[in-house]
């Protein structure tokens, strides 16, 4: 299979490599056959958007540039200016790399069914911009907290608690109300973590629309139980 000059960006490729008449090695007889399987990945020095079927985008060189996904399930990594990125639909991986950059989140993206994870969220430098599902420019969130720490063992579990109460350092139920979010960590090892719960316009949780972003892998202090500056965070 001819893969020289090859630079076009492309869906994975498969293809069955035999191995035989080997020069100083023996082949098992039951082996000598692989399967090879190209996942393509678009590095650019430029601000692009990943095209249909192309998995990953590596942003190079040390520009501030800008980096969105497609419709599937993106890896988008950063490089070491500072960078927007925006995994688009999909249950998506961003990593920031070095820099103070900005991951972009549309209300109906990153949901409880196909959640994005920032591998490496900068608390007090790398912030969330929000945006309607509709695509258009929203506030930060009016109220953030964080939850005490939970034991759920699934995340429609841990979205209930969060909506029911979001500040643990309030005695009694402070329920997630509209255009809030809540910061949560998860002590049980079947969805360890930390994660931002995000609350739309609407009253109550929409599985359809509703925010759940996987932090965990962060640096920086964790704020305490209870209210949070929204700056830390968000812009």
């Amino acid at each position: 299979m001819e893969r020289s000059n090859d630079n076009l960006n492309e869906p994975d490729e498969v293809f069955t490599v035999t191995l035989s008449n080997p020069v100083n090695a023996t082949i098992n007889p039951e082996g000598g056959i692989g399967e090879v399987i190209i996942t393509d990945t678009w590095q650019t020095s430029l601000t692009r958007t990943l095209p249909n079927n192309v998995e990953n985008l590596r942003l190079i060189s040390s520009n501030n540039v800008n980096g969105t996904g497609n419709a599937g399930n993106n890896k988008i990594t950063g490089n070491s200016g500072n960078n927007q990125i925006n995994g688009a639909n999909g249950a998506d991986i961003l990593t920031g790399g070095l820099g103070a950059d900005t991951f972009i989140f549309q209300f109906g993206q990153s949901t409880i069914s196909t959640r994005y994870r920032i591998t490496d969220f900068a608390i007090n430098s790398d912030k969330i911009d929000l945006l309607t599902q509709g695509g258009t420019a929203t506030s930060a969130p009016s109220n953030f907290s964080r939850a005490a720490n939970s034991t759920a063992t699934t995340l429609q579990n841990l979205v209930n608690q969060v909506f029911t109460d979001a500040n643990g350092a309030i005695t009694g139920n402070q329920e997630l109300a509209v255009n809030s979010a809540a910061l949560v960590q998860v002590t049980t090892s079947a969805i360890a973590g930390t994660y931002l719960v995000i609350n739309d316009s609407t009253a109550g949780f929409q599985s359809s629309n509703d925010l759940l972003i996987n932090i965990t892998g962060f640096t920086g202090t964790l704020p305490a139980l209870g209210s949070i500056p929204g700056g830390n965070f968000f812009i």
